[in-house]
């Protein structure tokens, strides 16, 4: 298959192919496979399909997250297809992949080129931020599988099936269960991280989206607590000098967390717990790495909130990706907001 086959030389190689696997059909039906096989072959590009299992996860119906991302129940097509093919070799399927009726299906379908593979190599990379979107939207832990990447045209094969790690939406939590109101967040949040994936104007926010999903497939709580604190230091105190870090991001993280975080006092409190925990973790202190039963149930809670505190502070950031021009702005409009509190409660 290609672009540069002379139309003459495409039909002899079609009817070649007819003759060779003896294959027998009326003079409509032959028109109509040789025209769709023409129209492969001339075209410039070809629909390429990436297909993930997806567990934990339940909604009400099918849906769109984006143009060419959608979500679906699996299916008894599915099941043959994925879970009693016998790959490689005949020698079946690992007992991990059998699938589950309760899975489902969420396909990523682009028109990538043929005479480059960027395209079709870089097809599910948007797999990270689906994910990530997912965890900012509900904060629950659902898993993505690939089962499938490859042409979906009958007349080319390329491409690659089931591999790779798992990737998670959190680290722990329930099972997705998508309401009307959080598909919808789902959906909004998406098109933001997409937004700032493609656009240079929000690449701030970069880091802290990369370090939540990597934050996500880490086994220990101290490098989960690392992750998340580091993406809070970026967006809170990327503009601070190394003395005032502690001070900004103490402040500006209690201001902008909900008030589900405490009052003023416990959302200061827990803000310096996940700064003095990343700082003894990274630095080496000696009450860093305890290793008592104790410690460890309370690094598994500090692990949780610090999640919680990540999700909320991108969230707020996220709002700005519709005006990318006010969000340098947004950090020192908060500062001044604090002053103007302080200010009132010192005249007060």
């Amino acid at each position: 298959m290609g672009t540069v086959l002379p139309e003459q030389c495409i039909e002899a190689l079609f009817n070649r192919y007819l003759e060779a696997v003896g294959f027998r059909v009326d003079d409509s039906a032959a028109r109509s496979v040789w025209h769709a096989f023409r129209s492969d072959n001339i075209a410039a590009t070809f629909a390429a399909r990436a297909i993930y299992r997806v567990q934990a996860f339940r909604t009400q119906a099918p849906f769109a997250l984006a143009d060419g991302i959608s979500f679906r129940p699996l299916s008894a097509h599915d099941i043959d297809r994925y879970g009693r093919s016998s790959f490689p070799y005949n020698l079946g399927r690992p007992w991990h992949w059998a699938l589950n009726t309760d899975d489902w299906i969420c396909a990523i379908t682009r028109d990538v080129s043929k005479t480059e593979m960027a395209g079709f190599n870089e097809l599910g990379n948007e797999i990270g931020d689906i994910a990530v979107a997912l965890s900012l939207a509900t904060g629950a832990c659902a898993t993505f599988e690939l089962l499938d990447k490859g042409s979906d045209s009958p007349f080319l094969y390329t491409g690659m099936i089931s591999g790779g790690q798992d990737i998670k939406s959190a680290r722990r939590g329930d099972a997705v269960a998508l309401t009307v109101e959080s598909l919808a967040s789902f959906q909004d949040v998406y098109r933001r991280i997409r937004t700032v994936q493609t656009d240079d104007r929000l690449r701030a926010l970069r880091l802290p989206l990369r370090r939540l999903h990597i934050a996500s497939t880490r086994t220990t709580n101290e490098d989960h607590i690392v992750d998340c604190v580091i993406a809070l230091e970026n967006l809170l105190a990327s503009d601070s000098p190394q003395l005032e870090t502690t001070f900004r991001f103490r402040l500006r993280g209690s201001a902008l967390l909900p008030e589900t975080f405490g009052n003023t006092s416990e959302r200061l409190s827990l803000m310096n717990r996940l700064y003095n925990i990343r700082s003894r973790t990274v630095h080496g202190a000696k009450d860093a790495h305890r290793g008592k039963s104790e410690a460890d149930s309370d690094l598994s809670s500090l692990a949780s909130e610090a999640d919680s505190v990540l999700r909320a502070v991108v969230m707020w950031f996220l709002k700005y990706v519709d005006c990318p021009e006010q969000l340098s702005q947004a950090v020192k409009d908060l500062d001044s907001a604090m002053v103007r509190g302080g200010s009132e409660w010192a005249r007060g």
